[in-house]
């Protein structure tokens, strides 16, 4: 089956977040950091996905 970008499917491979290296740096960095971090933003834009 071929990707599609409005895949309703949690997703799993980092090339699926597109555009989106420097957010998962940033998060991983304050993880490590053991910092407190709040993801913000509109109605679907990843949020979920990307802390999952």
């Amino acid at each position: 089956m071929a990707e599609i970008l409005f895949d309703t499917r949690p997703k799993s491979r980092r090339e699926n977040f597109f555009d989106r290296d420097k957010e998962i740096e940033e998060l991983k960095d304050i993880i490590l950091h053991k910092d407190f971090a709040a993801v913000l933003g509109i109605r679907r834009i990843g949020k979920t996905i990307l802390l999952g």
